[in-house]
């Protein structure tokens, strides 16, 4: 067992070194080569280990629970590389350039979050999930951190990093759990609009942005067609009526001159078909969401600010 020295190189057996995808900030399956970008980099990382060695080492720490091993902190993509290789080559008793970290628990998390958001490109919903683990993992080790310290460790915005922790705190699990496996993930404001949402509307409101590609899905009768258009209609027009809101409780827009029975048609595709009481049953929607975002946005101000 090697101890902990920032300043040392040391080539550590690949087998005792446990390298937790959960609890990586950054998620993929990098090895598997479907025609991504993530993939193709991937490609290239293995392809430049075999032919130059690994030229950057892994920071690793004593495994906090099991004796005799390592936990990985930074340098997953490069770990599995080496994997990779050494499962194809057959290479007997691989190891790692790694750099033994003396961390805790919240110092592990910034290193993992710092290493995959300043170098890898992370994904927003991941970035979020990383921010949040390390909140909760600080304020667990009675070592809270402020949103601006965060923001501060990682380099992003103190405005960026409190939306992303309003997501993940307020959202109901399942919901960031999709999101966050999403090929082509929702946009910050679009999750904060459901995130500021009662917990029992924000399963229909998280739908209503996925619309155009549930829209795909054609109904079996007239119907239900009938039926469902204006479901999602209605959920379409709370969401972004919440959106609205926000925007307004923050003084980025002024709505004075809005009238939802008079512009709902620029806010959700409305069918030459819809009656009058659809059509009105739409606007009240994008009025109550409309009204919620006013309210939860200005809630979240007056509280955050005490």
């Amino acid at each position: 067992m090697h101890s902990p020295n920032s300043d040392t190189i040391v080539e550590i057996p690949l087998n005792l070194i446990i390298a937790d995808d959960e609890w990586n900030s950054r998620s993929g399956k990098w090895e598997v080569n479907d025609g991504d970008d993530e993939s193709h980099q991937f490609d290239g990382l293995v392809a430049s280990i075999r032919e130059k060695g690994q030229e950057e080492p892994c920071d690793v720490r004593i495994h906090p629970s099991k004796a005799g091993y390592y936990q990985l902190l930074a340098g997953f993509r490069r770990n599995r590389a080496l994997r990779v290789i050494a499962a194809a080559d057959k290479v007997e008793n691989p190891v790692m350039r790694c750099i033994v970290r003396n961390a805790d628990d919240v110092q592990a998390r910034v290193r993992n979050l710092s290493e995959n958001a300043n170098r890898q490109n992370i994904s927003t919903p991941d970035l979020a999930w990383g921010i949040y683990q390390l909140h909760c993992t600080a304020s667990s080790n009675g070592k809270p951190m402020t949103i601006a310290k965060i923001a501060a460790t990682i380099g992003m915005s103190d405005s960026h990093v409190s939306h992303l922790l309003t997501i993940m705190s307020k959202c109901k699990p399942a919901i960031t759990a999709k999101w966050r496996k999403m090929p082509k993930a929702l946009s910050v404001l679009s999750m904060y609009s459901v995130a500021l949402l009662p917990k029992a509307d924000q399963d229909a409101a998280f739908t209503a942005l996925l619309l155009p590609a549930d829209a795909k899905k054609a109904p079996t009768t007239e119907s239900r067609k009938q039926g469902s258009w204006v479901d999602h209609a209605k959920a379409k027009a709370y969401s972004i009526g919440a959106i609205i809101g926000q925007l307004e409780a923050h003084n980025l827009i002024d709505t004075s001159n809005l009238d939802f029975s008079r512009h709902i048609d620029l806010i959700v595709p409305i069918r030459e078909s819809c009656t009058t009481v659809q059509r009105e049953l739409i606007v009240a929607q994008a009025e109550k969401g409309y009204k919620q975002g006013v309210r939860r946005e200005k809630i979240t101000r007056i509280v955050g600010d005490v």
